[in-house]
């Protein structure tokens, strides 16, 4: 599998993990999906600057920072 179609189904596992609850840490998010921490905020960045999460944390660097579906 090239690396960009393992990208793409770690980004639908994130969001598939993400529709099952309102909000969720990458910490919760790697564990569910069984992938490390980095991998699991890298997906979450990537979500966000395609405008379909949004992070409610005010902190530039939280690590608790809790992620979600923006409202439409």
């Amino acid at each position: 599998m090239s690396a960009e179609s393992s990208n793409t189904v770690a980004m639908t596992q994130s969001e598939q993990v993400l529709d099952g609850s309102s909000r969720s840490t990458a910490t919760t998010l790697a564990s569910k999906l069984g992938v490390g921490e980095q991998t699991a905020r890298n997906n979450l960045k990537k979500l966000e600057e395609l405008e379909i999460i949004e992070r409610l944390s005010e902190k530039q660097r939280d690590k608790m920072a809790l992620y979600r579906f923006k409202s439409k």
